[in-house]
């Protein structure tokens, strides 16, 4: 890859967030980290990365909430998100967020599993977008 994936962890546990965003630099990542839903969206709205791993649990605006604030922003409306919490989602959270999350890891996260999860979204994501662009091409 001739680009570092940018990769923005977010999670108000403050040595989590930090031990992730170390490690993930270490396996090659522009990572950085964001303690809360508002310096997250505000780090989106500076710099808009590749892909976001979103806490749920979070107070005072938790991960549902700062998700939905991220897809409002058009130039972050399709970056991946890969939400973590330590608790299942319910119906209700599939049902109204289901479509706005490219996957979901309860904690405690292990690091491979993270980059299975990162290296499975990115890889659909590349799919989808090569898809899109041909459909554009050929159907249009």
């Amino acid at each position: 890859m001739d680009k570092k994936l940018k990769i923005l962890y977010v999670d108000d546990e403050a040595l989590l967030k930090m031990a992730f965003v170390e490690t993930l630099k270490q396996q090659g990542f522009d990572a950085r980290g964001a303690l809360s839903g508002r310096e997250a969206i505000d780090m989106v709205h500076e710099d808009v990365p590749d892909i976001i791993i979103l806490d749920i649990m979070m107070r005072p605006m938790d991960g549902w909430e700062t998700l939905m604030h991220i897809k409002e922003h058009e130039p972050a409306a399709n970056v991946p998100i890969i939400m973590q919490t330590g608790k299942s989602l319910t119906i209700k959270d599939v049902l109204k967020y289901g479509d706005q999350i490219d996957d979901y890891l309860v904690k405690p996260v292990r690091l491979p599993d993270l980059i299975r999860s990162i290296d499975i979204v990115m890889a659909r994501n590349a799919e989808i977008i090569r898809k899109n662009l041909i459909y554009r091409i050929i159907g249009a």
